[in-house]
């Protein structure tokens, strides 16, 4: 029985949890779409371009302005997603550490605290 939880709780659990923990990032990935943003971070916002029109100085100067806003309006929308994926990775990477040690770990933690608890007792 003991050799049965020891072989869950060293290798069994923590296998699973790395799989868990492979399985958000991938997710995470799939959420926030991070292949198409870096593909199109310099497209324009929604695909909203304004055409040439052709012998007007003016026209051409407005329709390289709306395209050139459009653009910016798009990559400062996809650098935000960009940086939201950042932040969201940064948290399961900190998250799926420390829930891994302390998996690892809460035999010994437990242990520790029944021997400490005993020996407050016999203390008294």
């Amino acid at each position: 029985m003991v050799i049965g939880y020891l072989h869950w709780q060293l290798w069994v659990g923590p296998k699973w949890l790395l799989e868990l923990f492979w399985t958000l990032q991938q997710a995470l990935w799939k959420f926030f779409s991070i292949p198409v943003m870096l593909i199109t971070l310099l497209s324009p916002w929604h695909q909203d371009r304004v055409s040439l029109q052709q012998g007007s100085i003016s026209g051409m100067l407005k329709a390289v302005a709306w395209n050139s806003i459009s653009r910016v309006v798009g990559m400062a929308v996809r650098l935000v997603v960009i940086i939201a994926w950042v932040i969201s990775e940064l948290l399961l990477v900190v998250t799926s550490v420390a829930t891994f040690v302390f998996f690892v770990l809460w035999p010994i933690i437990v242990a520790y605290g029944i021997a400490a608890g005993l020996r407050l007792l016999l203390t008294l």
